[in-house]
């Protein structure tokens, strides 16, 4: 940071060798740029190339009025755009992790409802609908792929207990019938 006068002299400088210097004593490429912003007394801000840092940085040259004078001081602020950019660059890397991180916990998430809920309902409805027709040939082993998926979906378990009672209650009527 440095402290500059309304003409671009060099009041104050974190760099001692540089304060009493004039701002475009420096190797500036666009000085047009600098002078206009100090005879407009306006926050003026750009990226330019910066001969304190010798490559591209983002300058910011703020006006600081003061109560005894009519012109204010400068404060010239400049920080190398690589600093901005590896700033800016770990953050965009942590959202892009945290975003992998969720869409794979929403793949498993959708592929463990499939297994252990959605699965065994399908079993359990297709039994059910054999049932009206008169088949009562369930495929028992269906209902037991339910338990053995050991969803912890009580209400599955519940299905499957009573489809099996029932199928069981069916078969011992209809043998009953038969004899």
């Amino acid at each position: 940071p440095m402290l500059l006068a309304a003409d671009g002299t060099v009041i104050f400088s974190s760099r001692p060798d540089d304060a009493g210097r004039h701002l475009f004593d420096f190797q500036f490429q666009d000085k047009q740029k600098l002078r206009e912003a100090l005879e407009l007394g306006a926050v003026w801000h750009d990226e330019i190339y910066s001969p304190f840092f010798g490559q591209e940085a983002f300058v910011s040259i703020y006006p600081i009025p003061l109560e005894d004078s009519l012109t204010p001081v400068f404060l010239y602020l400049g920080i190398p755009l690589e600093n901005l950019y590896t700033t800016a660059k770990s953050s965009m890397q942590i959202i892009i992790a945290t975003s992998l991180l969720g869409l794979l916990l929403l793949i498993f998430s959708v592929f463990f409802a499939t297994r252990n809920i959605v699965k065994p309902i399908r079993h359990l409805t297709v039994d059910f609908n054999k049932v009206p027709h008169g088949d009562l040939d369930v495929d028992r082993e269906s209902i037991d792929r339910g338990r053995a998926a050991k969803s912890n979906v009580r209400e599955l378990d519940i299905l499957q207990a009573a489809l099996k009672e029932m199928l069981e209650q069916s078969n011992l009527t209809h043998e009953l019938r038969l004899k």
